[in-house]
This record gives structure tokens, C-alpha cells and sequence, in this order.
């Protein structure tokens, strides 16, 4: 059977320690570095023309002979 008085004895100084090491000098942390300088363009609306390139070939994977049949 687990010892109930163990268990919280256990526990009440795992919570000591966590909240210890939380409890730090501020002035060692470290200071967030400043800002980066970004270019910032208006926005424009217009319309802008959709195409496509791409590379292959034409070629069928049956291709078939078409003939003209007169008679």
C-alpha cells in the first residue's frame, strides 16, 4: 500500500524546488535585442496576369495512326 504521508512529503518538496528555481535575480536575464529595421511598401491593387510554363512532352502513352480511309 502506498504511504499517503510519504507521498505528499515527496510532492511538498518537488513543488519547493520548482517554484526555488523560478525564483531568480531578474537583472541576469538576458535583455531581448531590439527590433530589425523593415522596408514597408503601400499596397497597390492591380491585377496581375496568370501563366504557367512547364517542361515535357507530347507524346501519348498509346499513340495511335489516324489515316484518312476513302473510297
Amino acid at each position: 500500500m502506498i504511504d499517503v504521508r510519504a507521498l505528499l512529503g515527496v510532492s511538498l518538496i518537488g513543488l519547493v524546488a520548482i517554484t526555488a528555481t523560478g525564483c531568480g535575480d531578474a537583472s541576469r536575464a538576458t535583455a531581448t535585442p531590439p527590433a530589425p529595421v523593415v522596408k514597408v511598401e503601400p499596397v497597390v491593387e492591380r491585377d496581375v496576369p496568370i501563366s504557367v510554363e512547364y517542361v515535357g512532352t507530347l507524346v501519348g502513352s498509346i499513340n495511335a495512326q489516324i489515316r484518312a480511309r476513302v473510297a
